[in-house]
């Protein structure tokens, strides 16, 4: 019986990191597509102020990409950055729930 509910508690703690990881992706996507989103607001602003700052972005971006997979210490940073995705996640999750229900978003 031990088993089982240990069992049950890591698939429930698991599919909860799934769903809010998902949420996570899924509300930067909408931010950054968005017509309204915030972060396609900023791009659009970069764009039209000074191009070069976007594609100097990009290009720091990448680089510290590179610089993070030479790392030793590389699982210690994924995890970092699932649990920075879950609190994404459960912050959208949130303003998801909020907007459905007529409540006050964090946002």
């Amino acid at each position: 019986m031990e088993n089982s509910i240990s069992g049950f508690a890591k698939l429930m703690a698991s599919l909860f990191v799934f769903i809010t990881v998902c949420l996570a992706i899924g509300g930067i996507a909408y931010q950054f597509f968005a017509a309204d989103g915030q972060l396609f607001l900023l791009g659009k602003h970069l764009w039209e102020t000074h191009p070069l700052q976007l594609v100097m972005l990009g290009t720091c971006a990448s680089l510290i990409k590179r610089w993070l997979d030479g790392l030793e210490r590389s699982a210690k940073i994924a995890d970092a950055m699932i649990y920075l995705a879950v609190l994404i996640g459960m912050f959208f999750g949130y303003n998801l729930l909020a907007a459905s229900l007529g409540m006050a978003s964090l946002a």
